[in-house]
């Protein structure tokens, strides 16, 4: 073990004395955090305050054991952390490096869709949440720049020959068309999730054309500025596709079956 290391297993070792040490022994034990782990902290905090553009060349792994001191496993632990939560970015071979990432949206509905899977959370409990928030980012989308509203309208005239995704993908142009970052992210982060979902259902081609239709007049009420209506008609199309959802018996099965997981 490293230096770096023992100091990190001092830093959160036990509490001194005859009463600490007896009140530990009734207490769960804590884990201790790895040593890659704090490393990985420390690097996150860095980049996040350094403010960098992705593409950013950060320092080399030879440059972080030295500067450090901690093992080559360790610091390659710590930079796989950060890889898999997409802040960094690794190239390896000759030429290759660490730089600075943009993290997008692929790590949150992973872990979304594994906890809900593990969960087996029900469909009714999604419809539930999008009741209650995409109507409100239909009104939100109604008040958003002439530019915005245009391109949710061109987006809502494609048909399914033109995008075979064009029926799941209209809610995550919508919500980016909402203009607020909270409600975008939660809604495209949550549609992902129910990709996994409806993508291995048989839908009907006649169930997807009225979905198209119904779309379109949606982004159509956003177009012409009008939020009630746009909130109305975001409304009326969910529950339509709950009542379905409803007669065909699939509320009350999980959004992601575990027999169907995939990575």
């Amino acid at each position: 073990m490293t230096d770096a290391e023992l100091e990190v297993m001092a830093a959160v070792g036990p509490e001194s004395g005859d009463q600490d040490v007896e009140r530990g022994l009734l207490r769960a034990p804590r884990r201790l955090p790895k040593a890659a782990e704090v490393l990985a902290d420390e690097l996150r905090a860095q980049i996040i305050r350094a403010g960098k553009p992705a593409g950013t060349q950060l320092t080399t792994e030879a440059e972080l054991i030295e500067e450090h001191g901690f093992s080559r496993g360790t610091v390659r632990e710590a930079l796989r952390l950060l890889e898999v939560e997409g802040l960094i970015a690794i190239r390896r071979g000759p030429r290759g490096g660490v730089s600075v990432a943009q993290p997008d949206l692929t790590q949150v509905s992973r872990s979304l869709s594994l906890l809900f899977t593990v969960d087996e959370t029900p469909l009714s409990d999604f419809f539930e949440f999008r009741k209650l928030v995409e109507p409100y980012a239909a009104r939100l989308a109604a008040g958003a720049s002439d530019d915005a509203r245009r391109r949710l309208f061109a987006y809502a005239e494609k048909t399914p020959d033109d995008d075979s995704e064009q029926a799941t993908n209209f809610h995550r142009e919508l919500a980016e068309c909402a203009g607020n970052e909270i409600v975008r992210v939660m809604l495209v982060a949550l549609h992902n999730v129910l990709d996994r979902h409806v993508r291995l259902e048989a839908i009907d081609e006649r169930v997807v054309t009225t979905v198209s239709e119904v779309h379109r007049r949606i982004a159509r009420a956003i177009l012409d500025g009008q939020p009630d209506a746009a909130e109305r008609r975001m409304r009326r199309h969910l529950e339509a596709f709950e009542a379905l959802l409803r007669e065909q018996g699939r509320l009350g099965q999980p959004i992601v079956p575990r027999s169907r997981w995939r990575n």
